[in-house]
């Protein structure tokens, strides 16, 4: 008789029914937290748009979403460690845009998070089930990497956000890692903060998982399975993701220049990422 694959122990030929049976406990209290999150989040933004007699300003739509994303920080049960003093989290809210290295769907949940902001998507997300609407919802700026034109666009949509106080996340790698490393750093985005001489702000994140869960890998890269990717998620205790901010960086001339400084801090600042003494938000 064929094995159930339990995805949950370091030996997979024998996993632990006891650890089965916890981790398909946590599965199903997460799946029923999200279906409650996909019923009820809808709502408080209709809440808020009436609040504003119908019109919701950017800073409204990015304020729900930081809402939301905080109720999905617990319902996967990801504790943020700052390995810096808290007072690091004031160079985020200041900084018009922050650049992070890009690890799976975990990323934009942990930072946004970590201050009220927007990310930069691909546009193919924006087309994905439920996902694609609660982002566009929440102000998720979307660009088509095959069109040229559209790095003029989407500065344009960086600069109104910029005005209104708030941060954009770019994710300069263009697609996600397994973790080992940083991919190169493509600078088109870069783009108006030299033009405008913004400081960027570079980030670096990683995850782990509790001891003896070590089979279930968080980063989502490659060809992947999203839905098998998180159904294995779903069952863990926890997930911890480390994070660690930089200073700000400001370059005024040359965005290929900048994208090459930007990588070599964030790979620095994922050196630094230890599990000693964090600060948890």
């Amino acid at each position: 008789m064929r094995k159930t694959e339990c995805f949950l122990k370091k030996d997979a030929a024998t996993p632990s029914s006891s650890g089965c049976l916890q981790g398909a406990a946590f599965r199903a209290m997460r799946i029923v937290k999200l279906l409650f999150f996909a019923l009820t989040a809808p709502a408080d933004l209709l809440v808020s748009a009436i609040n504003n007699k119908y019109h919701l300003p950017l800073r409204e739509r990015v304020a729900w979403n930081h809402r939301c994303l905080k109720r999905l920080q617990n319902i996967f049960s990801i504790r943020i460690s700052l390995h810096q003093s808290s007072e690091q989290l004031g160079t985020l809210v200041n900084s018009p845009l922050l650049v992070c290295n890009h690890l799976g769907y975990l990323d934009p949940i942990v930072t946004g998070v970590l201050a009220p902001s927007v990310h930069v998507a691909k546009k193919e997300v924006a087309k994905w089930p439920l996902v694609g609407m609660f982002i566009s919802m929440g102000g998720t700026l979307f660009i088509d990497r095959s069109q040229k034109r559209e790095t003029r666009r989407l500065a344009d949509s960086i600069s109104a956000c910029t005005r209104e106080s708030v941060p954009v996340w770019v994710f300069l790698e263009g697609t996600t890692s397994d973790g080992q490393g940083v991919l190169p750093f493509h600078s088109s985005l870069l783009d108006p903060a030299v033009q405008n001489g913004w400081p960027v702000v570079p980030v670096a994140v990683l995850y782990s998982v509790p001891a003896g869960y070590e089979s279930v890998h968080v980063p989502w890269w490659g060809d992947q399975s999203m839905l098998l990717h998180m159904w294995r998620l779903l069952a863990l205790p926890y997930v911890e993701a480390r994070v660690c901010i930089g200073t700000p960086e400001i370059d005024g001339t040359d965005r290929k220049t900048l994208a090459k400084r930007l990588h070599g801090r964030v790979c620095d600042l994922r050196k630094n990422l230890l599990p000693a003494q964090p600060y948890s938000v």
